[in-house]
């Protein structure tokens, strides 16, 4: 079994992305999209969409999902593929370092671009993963339809032969970051939410095989990352085994241990060819039911192999 997953990518920038082409040679079955499959804002211009009425901001986010559509080399990887499961990071769910629970001006997501972001997310997923994969992509729905729905989050999970793969949303209920901390020195907001957590916990007992978690957002390593909020020492503490982490966001591939038992295995940069961005990375994970193989590419080709005794 192949399952490949990588993040951050731009159809404005890089319409053609032959990345997906060096994907689809390995021949995945299963394809895990980390996050960042659009770019709502990017440096420069951060936090640009803050200041876009609702229709300005829901026009833009279609039509960027709308050349992600359009590339080809995406489009033949999508119909290659058996199963896509898809998240989001910041930049697509609404701008940089956003936040659905936040109270920040500048992080914080009203509650109308929330439902904006989600409606139209979830239209680009089912897209995806329709049996028949074409060239057209469906009309923008009206901003009445967009501003309806409830208001949780886009969190998923599916079972693929033995393994269950597990799309965690690490937007909709992330708080403010913050230094504080409790008595005991811990971070004290959430990132995925006490609902979330809980949800997360019982996927991962229902299952006996490999589960891999998957997250736009780093355990460690970024300003935005797990171990700045009380979901990094929860997810230590609970110990789950036979569990892989799969993230994006940072714009390089990495792989880290953590707490002595997690595996984390990130793939970012698949076609942003910008400054700080990054073009080619992707990751490819191996798997019969014993130990697992990890292989990650970068844009030169081969970049690190790895074998995780689960």
């Amino acid at each position: 079994m192949k399952i490949a997953f990588t993040s951050c990518f731009d159809a404005y920038e890089d319409p053609k992305q032959i990345v997906w082409d060096r994907v689809r040679a390995q021949a995945p079955e299963v394809l895990l999209l980390l996050g960042d499959t659009i770019y709502m804002d990017y440096f420069p211009r951060l936090g640009r969409p803050r200041k876009l009425s609702n229709q300005e901001f829901a026009n833009e986010m279609y039509n960027r999902y709308k050349a992600q559509w359009g590339v080809e080399s995406f489009r033949k990887l999508i119909a290659s593929v058996k199963r896509v499961g898809l998240t989001w990071d910041d930049h697509d769910f609404a701008w940089n370092g956003s936040c659905g629970a936040g109270t920040n001006r500048k992080q914080s997501v009203p509650q109308e671009k929330r439902r904006i972001s989600k409606n139209l997310f979830l239209q680009f997923k089912g897209w995806a993963q329709q049996k028949n994969i074409t060239p057209e992509y469906p009309n923008q729905p009206s901003l009445d339809h967009l501003l309806t729905g409830d208001d949780t989050g886009i969190q998923d999970s599916f079972d693929y032969g033995p393994v269950r793969i597990i799309m965690l949303d690490g937007r909709t209920y992330r708080e403010d970051p913050t230094d504080e901390k409790d008595d005991g020195q811990m971070p004290v907001r959430s990132l995925l939410g006490k609902t979330q957590r809980t949800w997360l916990e019982n996927q991962v007992k229902a299952s006996n095989g490999l589960k891999l978690l998957c997250s736009g957002s780093t355990l460690t390593r970024s300003g935005e990352s797990w171990d700045h909020y009380m979901d990094y020492q929860w997810l230590m503490d609970k110990g789950f085994k036979k569990t892989i982490v799969l993230s994006g966001d940072i714009h390089k591939n990495a792989t880290q241990l953590h707490g002595g038992y997690l595996f984390e295995i990130t793939s970012s940069g698949a076609a942003l060819p910008r400054i700080g961005g990054g073009s080619g990375n992707f990751g490819i994970l191996e798997t019969e039911g014993g130990p697992v193989k990890i292989t990650l590419y970068e844009e030169d080709g081969l970049d690190k192999t790895k074998t995780l005794p689960l």
